[in-house]
């Protein structure tokens, strides 16, 4: 019977500890965003931009598909640059995007106020291996929103007045410390992992003072 005992409880001990470890695993992933199109038409231009969910410090694949709606084949050789502005802390340190962007000889402009400044990064994109397809790269620094576009420039050495401009807003979310409150100060435990860890513990007692002979 003492042996039995023990194997329930060891059964219970790894059921208590497998609901601790699932609690709160999924709040993070439910705060990413899907990814969009932005479609624009000016004339007999329709430029597709696939936005993509930012994550903080991770680089996201940005692509710009330019169409000439007359005869539906692809633009080729146009002048496409990417922009992202954002609302930066004062107290926060430059991080490795923002290096990426310099070394890129991207341009970094800033409005000042007492608490944070607007940061403007721009960076000429160019056509990528598949004919009217531009892409590039773009790892945000910090969480919040930001707004990202593409500027059409020119097409086929034509300078376009206005320029044709496809923008969309993300919202890079915060990063999840620790293993999402499971375990670590036991911040997602269930109630049934707290009721049979309470359990558990009551049979144990229960096992000591009676020498294992409950029975």
């Amino acid at each position: 019977m003492k042996t039995v005992i023990l194997m329930l409880s060891s059964i219970l001990f790894a059921s208590c500890m497998h609901l601790g470890m699932m609690g709160g695993g999924s709040d993070h992933q439910s705060t990413v965003e899907p990814v969009i199109e932005k479609e624009v038409t000016v004339g007999d231009i329709r430029a597709t931009a696939i936005v993509p969910p930012l994550r903080l410090g991770e680089e996201a694949l940005f692509t710009l598909r330019l169409i000439d709606t007359r005869t539906g084949q692809p633009i080729s050789g146009a002048q496409v640059s990417f922009h992202a502005e954002y609302l930066h802390k004062n107290e926060e340190h430059e991080m490795p995007a923002h290096r990426q962007m310099h070394n890129k000889a991207d341009s970094i402009t800033t409005r000042r106020t007492s608490q944070e400044h607007d940061i403007n990064l721009n960076v000429e994109v160019y056509e990528s291996a598949s004919t009217g397809t531009y892409s590039t790269q773009f790892a945000p620094a910090q969480s919040g929103e930001h707004r990202v576009m593409f500027h059409i420039r020119s097409v086929g050495g034509r300078k376009l007045e206005p320029e044709i401009v496809v923008e969309a807003t993300r919202t890079v979310p915060e990063k999840m410390s620790g293993h999402d409150g499971g375990m670590h100060g036991m911040g997602g435990a269930t109630p049934y992992a707290i009721i049979g860890a309470a359990l558990m513990g009551a049979m144990m007692v229960v096992i000591w003072a009676t020498g294992g002979r409950m029975f």
